[in-house]
């Protein structure tokens, strides 16, 4: 009886069929037994008790196969969310890049003006000694913002499989220093 009970209550939730087919499988163990039980010193007492245990491992079996599949659709609808979700953030991620792409595209295309202006304008008005400090420090601020929407465009190509990276010496003393003169009017 622990053989039978075990094999219909694993059956029952770990198979994954339809709790039609558990009850066919359990209705065919039930006859099975009923044919088997029938010899020459049958008892109904026997019988009975026999058949009550057998028709509550039936009945557990048929419940355990309700909330498996009950616990198994449950899990495909989550798993299907989950997908659909994930391909939501893929989505919303590419929409992101291609809008910092765009928007950089933006910024870059009049700071290059901008610059280009500021340094024809340093370049001729040399003889200013107090408007050649100023123009200096707005091209430094100029260029260092051209050169954050240049990271920030090397950014969204990074992400986008674009850019390939290479190594490059950098004077860190120039560096800091073009740091430093960018603070300074």
């Amino acid at each position: 009886y622990a053989g039978i009970m075990l094999t219909l209550t694993g059956m029952g939730f770990i198979m994954p069929w339809p709790v039609r087919y558990n009850v066919l499988n359990c209705f065919i163990v039930y006859i099975a037994y009923l044919l088997l039980a029938y010899t020459p010193d049958f008892s109904l007492k026997d019988l009975i008790n026999n058949s009550y245990f057998l028709l509550s491992i039936i009945f557990m079996s048929l419940v355990s196969t309700y909330f498996g599949n009950k616990s198994r659709r449950k899990e495909l609808v989550l798993q299907k969310e989950l997908k659909d979700k994930n391909e939501r953030l893929v989505s919303l991620d590419q929409a992101k890049t291609r809008f910092f792409a765009n928007m950089t595209h933006e910024f870059r295309t009049p700071l290059v003006s901008l610059d280009t202006v500021l340094q024809t304008i340093q370049e001729k008005m040399v003889s200013n000694a107090e408007l050649a400090p100023l123009l200096k420090s707005s091209h430094l601020a100029l260029h260092s913002m051209i050169e954050n929407i240049n990271d920030l465009l090397s950014k969204t190509k990074t992400e986008q499989d674009l850019l390939q990276m290479r190594w490059a010496r950098v004077d860190i003393v120039d560096l800091v220093r073009q740091t430093v003169d960018s603070f300074h009017p």
